[in-house]
């Protein structure tokens, strides 16, 4: 198989997101959305809210 077919198989695969199944982390999410905060703001709150607690950081961008 080349490396190419191999390249284009994998692109073709979905990219899974493990820390949107954390149920904690989605409603907390949500909850920021619903107030109309930006990603940006969502995301920083919840490293200031949860600073030790690595599964409930996540990017702005996967906002």
């Amino acid at each position: 198989m080349t490396a190419q077919r191999m390249a284009s198989t994998r692109r073709t695969q979905p990219c899974r997101r493990y820390k949107l199944d954390v149920l904690t982390l989605q409603s907390k999410m949500h909850c920021g959305l619903i107030q109309h905060w930006s990603p940006q703001q969502t995301a920083g709150r919840l490293k200031r809210k949860h600073p030790n607690d690595q599964t409930m950081h996540i990017s702005h961008e996967a906002i």
